[in-house]
């Protein structure tokens, strides 16, 4: 089909109702799977070849607009009031229960003075009052301003002070409340900060076992790498003393800080001023509205706040039970995902919404994830390669059939390990997609695994290849852009209407579409297989770390002349940033320069950004052809074992020689 007739092709869907748009789905299910008869036209986005993946049932279906809270009753009304669909470390949730958490919640937040538009800041770790809180906000209309529980007192100032918040809600561990602290006391906008304790939900008796579970897990652990560990009961004793001296010292630590400021309150003492008689008014026409913000980095140095509306959310909720019998009533899923990234909306909302109960666990170790596994036997988890990667070298889960989706994402699985995964346990199932796109865009579901593959286009999700950041589309096998549209695409970047125009892109049909500078094919099956990053970006601890803002802050230091930031494999993290420098002065003495960027990347972004190793030379590497400082020699350099570099100590390497050069 000729370029201009297909432009008009696309416009003329464009302009379909959603239940046109349905029953055309619909009619390219059929074409798909033989039933009606017809040429594909050779383009993703108009053949939709994923569609046979799916039941009739799954296409002919709509998705009300309304708050996510609402979305939750709607589709759970038929399951019954005391079906379980939460449980934090024995304390469990009834579907009434959360109905009932959430409703008082509503009155507290009218009762504040809280109306449509305003911001709620949040600073969590992964509880069940994050999830009552939420839905309560959905309801009436206000946006849950999520930031990562690692972050800078630097950048929550930032982040509360873009979004105006007047109240925030932190988790009360110490490194938490300490940065937090540091952004209240500078702040523009802060007014209340509520302090929620992990064990808040917990009656005294859980609180023991949660903690005596920990115990225990730490020391199969660390009889699993040595052999050997002292079983004497007062052994036992004198670690469990240990851990309740520091659990005291944590809390009078973070009273301390508290009793300073009288902005602070006790989640428990916000809890007892719910208004009595008080009724309990939902806000209408909610379901555009900005339902949460999650940070992702940028080049700019700045984070980006990804607006995801009720829509969004309710759009993703509805996507993971269809085609899939795993997501439904009496399943099991296991979250460690920590409130501020957007996948653990999937996680939490899609998982409710299907009915599956969901174990939340406030924290763990990548050591510990195993026994996580083992102790709750989840039907369901969600986890990237490293932590998949944990459970085979633990080898303590003899029995692995209650896994029905063990779900790989945030990173690349390569197929070596994929293949050994299948190998001892069943199918792993990949995703992907990026925040701006409420985090999966595509899955894996059984009926059409495929080695390699991140799966088929969710439902009401489109995923196609175009030359990269044009509206060319590429046919089957081509490799190109992956970009996303559909309803799961964020409403923009908060406040940063440049930003959002440089991704969110209209084409010339009028569709607008993600384009996400990842690379990728799609098959005549509608199989997605991801291929590379078109940017300078890698994943660490499940955290895309932009190597830019590593060189510009670094750049800062008056000792630098210039440096380059690029990545490189590691046996441990996967990837990991590595940071080249030329100093204007070589009499510098490098561990304190080590130490001070270490100080400076962790407090300006945070430990991920921190180089694992720092590279020390007279120049940098530049091609031959255009003078620029040459990545790819760089990233190819081994610098760990190669006769041209020394290793001053574990962090610190130097050249010997002159820099390489490219060869063209």
């Amino acid at each position: 089909m000729e370029k201009e007739k297909i432009i008009e092709y696309k416009k003329f869907l464009l302009s379909l109702s959603e239940s046109e748009k349905r029953e055309h789905d619909l009619y390219l299910r059929d074409l798909s799977l033989g039933i009606k008869m017809g040429p594909p036209i050779g383009l993703p986005s108009l053949d939709k070849p994923w569609l046979k993946w799916y039941e009739k049932s799954h296409i002919d279906l709509p998705v009300p607009e309304m708050s996510a809270f609402e979305y939750f009753k709607t589709v759970t009304k038929e399951f019954p009031n005391d079906a379980i669909l939460l449980n934090y470390y024995g304390k469990t949730y009834k579907k009434s229960d959360i109905i009932k958490e959430v409703e008082n919640n509503i009155k507290r937040f009218r009762n504040m003075g809280l109306k449509r538009g305003d911001v709620v800041s949040f600073v969590m770790l992964d509880v069940p009052e994050v999830v009552f809180l939420w839905y309560a906000l959905t309801s009436i209309g206000v946006t849950a301003n999520m930031i990562k529980f690692d972050e800078s007192s630097e950048r929550i100032k930032y982040m509360t002070d873009l979004t105006k918040s007047k109240y925030v809600f932190a988790s009360s561990v110490p490194f938490i409340i300490n940065n937090v602290n540091g952004a209240l006391q500078n702040s523009d906008s802060i007014e209340k900060v509520v302090v929620i304790e992990l064990t808040e939900s917990l009656p005294i008796i859980l609180q023991g076992r949660m903690l005596f579970d920990q115990l225990q897990t730490s020391r199969e652990i660390k009889k699993k790498l040595q052999d050997s560990v002292n079983e004497s009961v007062n052994a036992k004793l004198k670690a469990i003393k240990q851990q309740l001296d520091e659990l005291k010292k944590s809390k009078e630590q973070i009273k301390k800080i508290m009793s300073s400021d009288k902005r602070y309150e006790t989640y428990h003492d916000w809890t007892m001023r719910t208004p009595k008689n008080c009724e309990i008014i939902y806000e209408k026409n909610v379901g555009d509205i900005t339902s949460a913000i999650v940070y992702t980095g940028g080049t700019t140095g700045q984070p980006k706040g990804v607006k995801l509306t009720n829509n969004n959310l309710n759009n993703m909720a509805h996507a993971v039970p269809q085609g899939d019998s795993t997501f439904c009533l009496g399943k099991s899923a296991l979250n460690i995902l920590p409130p501020a990234i957007a996948y653990y909306f999937n996680s939490i909302h899609g998982n409710l919404c299907s009915g599956v109960k969901v174990n939340l666990i406030s924290h763990f170790t990548v050591e510990e994830y195993p026994y996580l596994i083992k102790k709750y036997r989840p039907n369901i988890f969600m986890a990237g390669p490293i932590l998949l990667e944990n459970i085979r070298k633990a080898d303590i889960i003899s029995d692995a059939s209650f896994m029905e989706a063990a779900i790989s994402g945030g990173d690349k699985l390569y197929e070596e390990e994929e293949i050994a995964w299948n190998e001892k346990y069943p199918l792993v199932h990949q995703g992907w997609g990026m925040s701006e796109g409420t985090a999966a865009s595509t899955y894996a579901k059984t009926n059409c695994y495929k080695l390699g593959s991140v799966g088929i286009p969710l439902i009401k999700v489109t995923v196609s290849v175009f030359d990269y950041r044009t509206e060319n589309e590429l046919t089957y096998g081509q490799k190109g852009e992956l970009c996303i549209s559909g309803p799961t695409i964020m409403k923009g970047y908060f406040d940063n209407a440049t930003a959002t125009d440089s991704v969110l892109i209209k084409h010339s049909d009028g569709t607008v579409w993600l384009h996400t500078d990842d690379l990728g094919i799609m098959d005549s099956d509608g199989c997605v297989f991801h291929m590379g990053r078109a940017k300078r970006m890698l994943t660490r601890s499940g955290s895309k770390v932009w190597l830019n803002d590593i060189e510009n802050l670094a750049a800062k230091c008056e000792l630098i002349e210039k440096c380059c930031c690029v990545k490189k494999n590691d046996d441990i993290e996967r990837e990991v940033p590595v940071l080249h420098i030329v100093l204007k002065n070589p009499n510098v003495d490098l561990q304190n320069l080590v130490s001070y960027l270490d100080e400076l990347f962790n407090n300006n972004l945070n430990q991920n950004y921190v180089p694992k190793y720092y590279v020390f030379r007279d120049e940098l590497p530049y091609s031959e052809v255009n003078k620029k400082c040459d990545i790819i020699v760089l990233e190819n350099e081994d610098i760990l074992s190669s006769n041209e570099f020394e290793m001053i100590s574990t962090n610190i390497i130097k050249l010997k020689g002159k820099a390489l050069v490219r060869k063209k």
